[in-house]
């Protein structure tokens, strides 16, 4: 829980200080391998999506609600990171709207 309330703070962070900050320049830092993976226009706020939308598209993803020593080490951080804390963020969301 921990790990993805950080993720969160994080993904607010970047969002507030770097609006305009582009995923490959984080990830990559080279534009032709950016502008090859079809990454020039994606914000770095999407990162944490991108690393859990991953394992789930290939249908590897684990539930969320797990104990952390029975992820394996692929989903540790892509579940406890990054799907936590999209997932916290999206209830704070819905939590502000109303």
């Amino acid at each position: 829980m921990d790990e993805s309330i950080v993720s969160a703070y994080e993904s607010r962070y970047m969002e507030e200080r770097y609006p305009e900050k582009k995923l490959w320049e984080v990830v990559f830092g080279n534009r032709k391998l950016a502008r090859l993976f079809q990454l020039l226009d994606m914000p770095v706020q999407r990162k944490p999506e991108i690393e859990w939308l991953v394992p789930a598209r290939l249908n590897l993803e684990q539930p969320v609600n797990l104990a952390a020593g029975d992820y394996n080490y692929d989903n540790y951080s892509s579940i406890i990171f990054n799907k936590a804390a999209i997932n916290s963020m999206a209830r704070n969301l819905s939590q502000e709207s109303h």
